[in-house]
């Protein structure tokens, strides 16, 4: 039984990794599309600061918290993950073995368990060691540091998801869309007075900076489009993008990026690895249901790159893409189109 305490108090330490994001906001007139992104890339790019609305944690860190040893959390104590796996299972049938637990508690523990394995396997394609330690560090990585956000920012990736869900999800219940990096609330109040307009779907923003997410309920507040219940937002800090999916619809908007104006290769890969970037794209995969919508603009790498890909069809293409692109093996900037492919549909 001890070892069910043991367990039950680690996996209350896990935290979940999901967005860093802003604390302004852009303010726009009805100027024209290309205009807005112009003056939102000048100041993105300003100060060799990332550029984009939102940040985002990196998906191996979501089991950061799992400790597995008792002695002082450095890199070289780091609990390799095959052994975290081992360790977890091994709990379950020790327990068996030694005192049966009754059938109820058991229950919640392997949900509790299962939980588990599907951070394992979200952070699987960036395992990085020291992440494995106990409660060393914030679990967290912060890409983008940059704050700059509008309304109606991405129109023509917004205006094909509308047409999509009229023409392919129109008679589903309880759709569900997740703005991934919601900062100040200016997607979420877009998604929600422009182009979803009723109760339904339910709009959901998360991040990871309670003060950008204080901002962004002001914002709701002050909003008489916005029906109640429409928008809830939620700090990725306490809570699993997971519990409130799974989504129809995810919007990472230049959320996946690291970008300055003399930013070189190298300096984006240090910061913002292909592997972190497969890792996020994992932890979104792992709550989207079939046959819903992922929305990407500005990414450094391609997402035709990443493993995912081959369950996912593009759909269209957007402009506003000018985000520098990374050869993930030559580490060199490759030419990319303004306009690139930012739509795509889970198949399986």
């Amino acid at each position: 039984m001890c070892f069910l305490v043991v367990m039950f108090a680690a996996l209350n330490c896990i935290q979940d990794f999901s967005v860093y994001t802003n604390e302004y906001t852009l303010t726009t007139s009805d100027n024209s599309r290309t205009k807005r992104n112009l003056d939102i890339m000048h100041q993105e790019q300003g100060e060799d600061q990332p550029a984009a609305s939102n940040s985002v944690g990196s998906a191996n860190d979501v089991i950061n918290n799992i400790s597995l040893t008792t002695t002082k959390h450095d890199s070289s104590t780091a609990v390799p993950r095959q052994e975290i796996e081992m360790g977890v299972t091994g709990i379950v049938n020790t327990n068996k073995e030694e005192d049966e637990a009754p059938s109820e508690e058991l229950a919640t523990l392997k949900q509790e368990l299962q939980k588990v394995t599907q951070l394992l396997a979200s952070a699987a394609a960036s395992s990085d060691p020291p992440l494995l330690n106990g409660l060393s560090g914030s679990g967290h990585d912060q890409i983008q540091d940059s704050h700059v956000t509008a309304f109606n920012r991405y129109p023509e990736e917004y205006s094909f998801a509308k047409q999509y869900f009229d023409d392919h999800l129109s008679t589903k219940t309880d759709k569900k869309l997740l703005s991934f990096g919601a900062s100040t609330g200016e997607e979420a109040i877009t998604l929600a007075t422009k182009y979803f307009i009723g109760i339904e779907p339910t709009v959901y923003g998360v991040d990871l900076d309670q003060r950008s997410l204080n901002k962004a309920q002001q914002n709701i507040a002050h909003n008489e489009d916005i029906e109640d219940g429409k928008i809830t937002l939620f700090n990725g800090k306490d809570t699993y993008i997971t519990e409130y999916g799974p989504y129809d619809a995810i919007f990472a908007n230049s959320v996946l990026c690291f970008n300055g104006k003399r930013t070189k290769p190298h300096d984006i890969v240090e910061r913002f690895s292909f592997e972190k970037f497969e890792g996020i794209l994992n932890y979104l995969d792992s709550s989207l249901n079939v046959g819903g919508l992922l929305s990407i603009v500005n990414t450094n790498y391609h997402f035709s790159d990443s493993d995912i890909a081959k369950r996912y069809k593009p759909l269209t293409k957007c402009p506003g893409n000018f985000v520098k692109k990374v050869d993930k093996d030559t580490v060199q900037f490759v030419d990319a189109d303004d306009s690139l492919d930012c739509v795509w549909v889970k198949e399986s």
